[in-house]
């Protein structure tokens, strides 16, 4: 593969959407720095933010913010730059642009009215998430900032799914989940790449019960299992299940309950870590 076309040596007029790092100044690519650079203006959520890592790379190209409180009114302005063949860049606060950010509206408009759009990959908290959870990530569903109002309409999908919240709000909703989630175990991953990265994750009640102790603070991923039974499987056993564990251990128990009713018995151990205090 040629060089140029890793990284480009001269200005290309379309819609460039990079992706930065989500903590760790680190976690960019050497075509995103290169794009930043050539680019005639870099479009940010918050210019404050962008600028930290603008200067840390030595990047001078002008910014303007577009977000969700200005984007209506800013967007026919962009709409003629890129007409006019400007290069312009659009970036997030942190990771990938458009996930839970207006940036999408830009593109499809972009694309409407011919505007070439080019993707910038790199860091993404949904993916970073996925992968240090030890969740399954064969089959999975971003579900967006946490709403309990919302939780019926995921309850019966059958993936790992993937919310964003705040650390304020992060024992609440947990709470909120374990009524909502039948038969799953849940994982916290806060503060994905910087210095007080944290991964925790098991029973909702346990790590309910971590984070009550220890207030979380950052930034904060939440992912939950695929169901490990379905709710009627749960409802069949879990009393049974309880009361051996009175008497058996865990193991012991799930292999009992595996030959009665058939099922596979690690299913049911999961089952038995997701609600054992």
């Amino acid at each position: 593969m040629d060089s140029t076309e890793l990284i480009r040596s001269s200005k290309e007029p379309g819609l460039f959407i990079v992706s930065t790092p989500i903590g760790n100044l680190g976690d960019i690519t050497y075509r995103a720095i290169n794009t930043l650079k050539m680019a005639d203006l870099v479009l940010c959520e918050d210019t404050r933010e962008t600028r930290k890592l603008l200067s840390h790379y030595n990047v001078s190209t002008k910014t303007d913010s577009y977000n969700d409180h200005n984007g209506g009114e800013k967007r026919p302005a962009i709409m003629r730059m890129l007409h006019d063949g400007a290069m312009v860049a659009l970036v997030s606060d942190a990771g990938t642009p458009l996930v839970s950010d207006p940036g999408y509206k830009l593109v499809a408009d972009a694309l409407e009215n011919g505007i070439r759009v080019y993707p910038v990959p790199g860091a993404s908290s949904i993916l970073a998430a996925l992968v240090m959870s030890g969740m399954p990530s064969d089959v999975f569903t971003f579900c967006g900032f946490a709403d309990a109002k919302k939780f019926k309409n995921f309850a019966d999908y059958n993936s790992t799914l993937i919310f964003f919240e705040s650390a304020r709000r992060l024992v609440d909703c947990l709470g909120d989940m374990e009524k909502a989630f039948v038969g799953r175990t849940v994982a916290v991953c806060r503060e994905i790449t910087k210095m007080y990265e944290e991964n925790r994750f098991g029973s909702f009640a346990n790590v309910r019960e971590h984070f009550e102790a220890h207030p979380a603070k950052g930034e904060v991923v939440i992912l939950l299992s695929p169901p490990l039974l379905k709710e009627k499987d749960v409802e069949d056993i879990r009393e049974e299940l309880l009361q051996l564990l009175k008497t058996m251990k865990l193991k012991d128990a799930s292999e009992l309950l595996g030959e009665k009713y058939g099922m596979n018995k690690k299913k049911i151990y999961e089952l038995g870590l997701s609600f054992k205090n």
